[in-house]
């Protein structure tokens, strides 16, 4: 097997599963600090740590691997062919999807999730029931596991809630002096006029809201509780006004509208709008955005970033390889992964990874991997 844990770059800009919405000078950011993923199948325990520094055939150290052979060794620790097998099986990856393309991409996502089990275990991490939660939504509708064994499915939420906990133990809270710094440049409003909007599928939906509104219900309740926003801690919230980015439906309604009352439903591109305007703009208290202004501010955080580099480079990863090698993947924007090994398999485009663990480009792009 190769050993190729010393192949790095200075220039890592992998899949990003993150996005920060920018609305009308404010920010609402929303991290999805995916991470890492796919883990072993239920019941299939991992072999002992080998205690050699070179593996150079499949089969490592029969008593440490308990006579299986091996498809990787991760900072000494097997995945044996047992396990392996198990998993591509397991995965029922689409038929569409050349047979090796679909080995590589479960043997990295096998090698990244020992990665982030040791580093969760050497940080003695405690995972949260908030972190599972978020796990199971974050892969709801990932279309690549929507044919996985649940137990597969299973898998890659406990996995995804544990890097939740590593990310949370390496990002830093911004200072206080920096969220209303952050806060203060996000509410500077040229226009001192503030726009405050909800959004219905359908047009009865609006009106109904619209009678509540004008019955003396609050907007902004209603806006979080029957609005396609319901359930967000700032749907409702006035804007500040830039009248050079508004959509074409809105300049209209809103030259015409008179502050303090709201509009007549909106037909918008993706349904129908209530607005309000206001003046002047009153932004809303800190309390209500602090937490939006915390996740905005960690994503500008590299810490993730060279941890990451430094998880990925340091490891000392070998792989069998008729199946590739570890190294940064040019296919996938120099994440590291199973690359084929000229010679030994054809190149193929890797399957999308359900999760992952970041390194952010300084301008926190977010490039899609090919399906």
């Amino acid at each position: 097997m190769n050993d190729d844990s010393n192949d790095q770059t200075n220039d890592l800009r992998p899949p990003v599963r993150a996005s920060v919405t920018m609305s009308v000078r404010s920010i609402v950011a929303t991290v999805v600090a995916a991470v890492l993923t796919i883990g072993f199948g239920a019941g299939l325990a991992l072999s002992k740590r080998d205690k050699s520094d070179s593996v150079k055939h499949p089969k490592v150290h029969a008593a440490d691997a308990g006579g299986s052979e091996v498809t990787a060794t991760v900072n000494g620790v097997a995945i044996t062919r047992v396990q392996f097998d198990a998993l591509v099986k397991s995965l029922h990856a689409p038929k569409n999807i050349a047979a090796d393309v679909v080995r590589r991409s479960v043997a990295t996502q096998a090698i990244e999730r020992l990665l982030i089990q040791q580093a969760i275990d050497e940080r003695k991490l405690r995972v949260t029931p908030a972190d599972t939660a978020a796990a199971k939504t974050a892969i709801q509708n990932d279309q690549t596991l929507q044919t996985a064994d649940p137990t597969y499915r299973g898998l890659v939420i406990v996995t995804q809630a544990n890097v939740a906990a590593l990310i949370r133990s390496i990002r830093t809270v911004p200072s206080e002096a920096a969220i209303r710094a952050a806060y203060s440049k996000q509410n500077a409003c040229v226009s001192n006029k503030g726009l405050a909007g909800m959004q219905f599928t359908t047009r009865a939906e609006a009106v109904a809201a619209l009678n509540s509104i004008r019955g003396g219900e609050d907007f902004v309740k209603i806006a979080r509780t029957k609005s396609l926003a319901k359930g967000s801690a700032t749907a409702g919230n006035s804007n500040c006004l830039d009248e050079a980015t508004l959509p074409a439906e809105l300049v209209k309604p809103i030259k015409n509208a008179q502050p303090g009352v709201v509009t007549e439903p909106v037909k918008y591109s993706t349904g129908y709008a209530l607005l309000k305007l206001s003046t002047p703009f009153v932004p809303p208290p800190l309390s209500e955005v602090r937490a939006q202004i915390i996740a905005a501010l960690q994503q500008q955080d590299q810490s993730v970033s060279i941890f990451a580099k430094k998880l990925y480079g340091e490891a000392v990863v070998k792989v069998d390889p008729t199946i590739g090698t570890w190294k940064p993947d040019p296919q996938n924007q120099g994440q590291f992964g199973v690359v084929a090994i000229p010679g030994n398999a054809p190149k193929g485009t890797p399957i999308s990874r359900p999760t992952q663990l970041s390194v952010q480009n300084e301008r926190h792009s977010a490039p899609k991997v090919k399906p």
